[in-house]
C-alpha cells in the first residue's frame, strides 16, 4: 500500500546504470492488507497518509510483473522480489522500545517488521552472491515510500575500489527536505543510506541485532535513529550525514 516504485527507479537505478554500474534491484514488500496486519501501517497519523491507488489493488502476480518490467526498463541487471504475506506481528523487548511508550506502539512494531523483511531479503541475496563468487561494491537501502527529487549521483562518493570508505555509512539527516535548519537533527536515518557491501553485510542484520545482541547501548537507544547508530558502532562503522541537495 505504501509502494511508490518509480522515483527510485527513475532517480537512482537509471542514472547508476547509465553511469556504467551493474545494478541489482532488490525489493522486500509486505503484501498483507493493512487491516489484517495487527498494527497500524503508518505510525504518524498526523500525515493522513493513504494507500497508493496505483498499486494497492493489484494482485501479487500483476505487481511482480510490473515491477520486473519497470526495473529492467530502468536498467537493472537483476531483480529480486520477496513478498511477505503472513509476517507474524513482532514481539518487542520491553527494555528496548526505541524511545516509544510501549511494546505495541506502531513505530516499534513497524520498525521490527521492516528489520525482519530487510534482513531476510539481504540474507537470500548474499547467499546467492556467495555461490556465484560475487559481491557488492555499493549498497543503497531506501524505503518504498521515498520520493527522490533529483538523480542520485554515485560519482560524488569515493571510488569503492579504493576502499577508503569501506566502513562509512552515508545518509542525509533526520527531518523534512524543506524543514528549517533548527528543526533538522544531525542523525542517521533509515529512509535512505549508502554504504559498501562489506558494511551492509553487518548493518542490514538489524533484526538479529535487536533480538540477539545483549548490549545496554541498544536498550538505551532513544529512537530508531539512535538504534541504527549504535548497531553501526557495534560493527566498527562510522555514520556520516550529508546535506540534502535540491
Amino acid at each position: 500500500e505504501r509502494l511508490h516504485l518509480w522515483p527510485t527507479l527513475h532517480r537512482v537505478v537509471r542514472p547508476a546504470a547509465r553511469a556504467g554500474w551493474e545494478v541489482d534491484y532488490l525489493l522486500a514488500l509486505n503484501f498483507e492488507p493493512s487491516h489484517l496486519m495487527g498494527v497500524e501501517p503508518w505510525s504518524q497519523p498526523w500525515l493522513q497518509a493513504v494507500p497508493n491507488p496505483r498499486t494497492s489493488n493489484m494482485s501479487a502476480e500483476a505487481l511482480r510483473e510490473m515491477i520486473v518490467r519497470a526495473a529492467a526498463s530502468a536498467g537493472a541487471s537483476r531483480v529480486r522480489l520477496t513478498f511477505f504475506e503472513d509476517t507474524p506481528v513482532p514481539r518487542a523487548i520491553q527494555r528496548r522500545l526505541l524511545g516509544r511508550s510501549g511494546p505495541l506502539h506502531p513505530a516499534v512494531l513497524n520498525a521490527l517488521r521492516r528489520f525482519y523483511q530487510t534482513e531476510a531479503l539481504w540474507n537470500a541475496t548474499v547467499a546467492e552472491a556467495h555461490e556465484e563468487g560475487a559481491g557488492y561494491d555499493r549498497v543503497l537501502q531506501t524505503r518504498d515510500d521515498i520520493f527522490w527529487v533529483r538523480d542520485f549521483d554515485l560519482a560524488k562518493f569515493p571510488d569503492p575500489l579504493l576502499g577508503v570508505d569501506r566502513d562509512v555509512v552515508y545518509s542525509t539527516d533526520v527531518g523534512g527536505l524543506c524543514a528549517p535548519a533548527h528543526l533538522r537533527r544531525r542523525s542517521s536515518t533509515d529512509r535512505a543510506f549508502l554504504t559498501s557491501g562489506w558494511a551492509a553485510d553487518r548493518l542490514l542484520r538489524l533484526h538479529s541485532s535487536y533480538y540477539r545482541r545483549r548490549d545496554p547501548r541498544l536498550d538505551a537507544a532513544r529512537d530508531l535513529e539512535e538504534y541504527l547508530e549504535v548497531v553501526a558502532l557495534m560493527h566498527g562503522l562510522r555514520w556520516e550525514t550529508k546535506e540534502p541537495e535540491v
